[in-house]
C-alpha cells in the first residue's frame, strides 16, 4: 500500500535537486581545508552551498555558518547568551531545542491565538542595563502560527537587545524577508525544506550581531565559528534546497488548497478545533483537536490505514506527549491531549487528502474505543 505522507513539518522528502547536488559531492576527494588542488575543489562544492544559502537570507556569505541542524545552531546561540551572560527570554511555544537549552530563561506568554504577547514581551524587554536575547520560533511547527516578526523586532531592538529566529519552519513555507530584515541571528534546517537530515546553519544576517562564540572548537573550520571538517555532502544538499525555496513557495497556493478540503472536513465535525485559527498561519500547516480522541489511539489508526501524521514536534525521541503549545495556548485538557499535526508539501497529492478524511470519519464510528481509553488513562 502508497502511504500518504502528510507529515511535512517533521521533515521533508529529499528534492531531486539535493540529491543530485549530494551525490555529486560524494566524488569529491578533498577535504575542503586542505590547500592543494583536490581541497579546492571541495572547497569549492562548500563556497556554492554557502552562496545560495546567504541568498535565500539575503545576506553576505561569510555570515552563514553551517552545523547540524537547527538544535545545533540554537544551541550555539543560548550558549553564547549564557556566556555573555545575557537575560534570556524565549516564546512559551517556542521549540524543545529552544526550550531545553534555555531553561532558566523568562518565558513570554502566547495568546490564545498562538501570537507572542506583545504587551508582556515590551514590559520583559524594559529596564535592562546589559544587552539581552528575545527568541521567536518564526513559524510554529504544530501550528503554523506566524510571529509579527517586524513588531516583535521593533520592541527588541528599541531596548537593545537582539532577536533571535528559529526559523526551521520558515524557507519554503512562508516568503524570508521579515526575518532576514531583523532577525539578529537566525536558525535553519536543511530537511524542513527538501535538504538532508543533520545539516543546518546559524545566519548572522544584519549587522547588530557580528560573531557568536563557537561551541565547537579544535580546527578553525567555519571561520572559526564551528570546528570540525565540514559535513560537504550534506551542505551541499543543504545548498541546492535553498537554491530552489521558490518551487515550494510557488506551490503554496496548490498546498492551501489542498488543506482546505481537510479544514472544511474538520471545521464540519461537531467539537472539533483547529489549534490558531483566528491567526494568521502558514498554509501548509493545520493541528486539530477533538474531545473524544487521544492522540496516541488516532495516531495509531491513521498508521494503520496508511497515512503518516503527528500529534506535534517529532524531536521528542518517538513518544506521543503532551503538546506544551497547545497547551501554553490555553486549551482544555482533553484538547491538548488529542492534538493531531496534519502538514503537507511540494509532494503532497489529492489521493493523500482523499485518505485522511477517510480515515478521519472513520475515527467517529469507533469514538467510544477512544473514550474508553481515555477512561483508563
Amino acid at each position: 500500500m502508497e502511504r500518504a505522507y502528510l507529515d511535512h513539518n517533521a521533515t521533508t522528502p529529499l528534492s531531486t535537486a539535493a540529491r543530485d547536488a549530494m551525490i555529486a559531492a560524494m566524488d569529491q576527494l578533498g577535504n575542503p581545508s586542505s590547500v592543494h588542488s583536490d581541497g579546492r575543489k571541495a572547497r569549492q562544492v562548500l563556497d556554492v552551498a554557502r552562496d545560495s544559502v546567504a541568498a535565500l537570507m539575503k545576506c553576505k556569505p561569510e555570515s552563514v555558518t553551517f552545523t547540524s541542524g537547527a538544535t545545533e545552531s540554537n544551541n550555539t546561540v543560548f550558549a553564547h547568551a549564557q556566556a555573555m551572560d545575557w537575560p534570556i527570554f524565549i516564546s512559551a511555544t517556542s521549540h524543545a531545542s529552544v526550550l531545553d537549552c534555555a531553561i532558566e530563561a523568562k518565558r513570554i506568554p502566547v495568546q490564545p491565538n498562538g501570537v507572542v504577547d506583545l504587551e508582556q514581551l515590551a514590559k520583559a524587554c524594559e529596564g535592562h542595563e546589559t544587552p539581552f536575547i528575545v527568541s521567536i520560533e518564526g513559524v510554529n511547527n504544530e501550528t503554523g502560527v506566524i510571529q509579527p516578526i517586524t513588531e516583535i523586532a521593533q520592541i527588541v531592538q528599541a531596548h537593545d537587545g537582539y532577536l533571535h529566529v528559529d526559523a526551521a519552519q520558515v524557507p519554503g513555507k512562508i516568503n524570508i524577508d521579515d526575518i532576514s530584515t531583523w532577525g539578529d541571528v537566525v536558525t535553519l534546517s536543511a530537511h524542513k525544506f527538501g535538504g538532508p537530515k543533520g545539516v543546518g546553519a546559524t545566519v548572522l544576517p544584519g549587522c547588530r550581531l557580528t560573531a557568536l562564540n563557537a561551541a565547537i572548537r579544535g580546527g578553525g573550520q567555519e571561520r572559526r565559528n564551528r570546528s570540525g571538517t565540514e559535513n560537504l555532502v550534506g551542505i551541499a544538499g543543504m545548498g541546492a534546497a535553498a537554491a530552489n525555496v521558490g518551487e515550494r513557495l510557488g506551490d503554496i497556493a496548490r498546498q492551501e488548497s489542498l488543506l482546505g478540503q481537510i479544514v472544511a472536513r474538520i471545521s464540519a465535525t461537531p467539537s472539533a478545533e483547529i489549534a490558531g485559527d483566528a491567526s494568521v498561519r502558514a498554509a501548509n500547516t493545520l493541528s486539530i483537536m477533538h474531545p473524544s480522541l487521544t492522540s496516541e489511539i488516532s495516531l495509531i489508526r491513521f498508521d494503520l490505514a496508511g497515512v503518516s501524521i503527528s500529534s506535534g514536534s517529532a524531536c521528542s525521541s518517538g513518544k506521543v506527549s503532551k503538546s506544551h503549545v497547545l497547551d501554553a495556548m490555553g486549551y482544555a485538557s482533553d484538547l491538548v491531549q488529542s492534538g493531531l499535526r496534519i502538514s503537507v508539501g511540494l509532494e503532497t497529492l489529492q489521493s493523500d487528502v482523499d485518505r485522511f478524511i477517510a480515515v478521519w470519519d472513520s475515527l467517529f464510528d469507533v469514538g467510544t474505543v477512544h473514550q474508553e481509553a481515555r477512561a483508563v488513562a
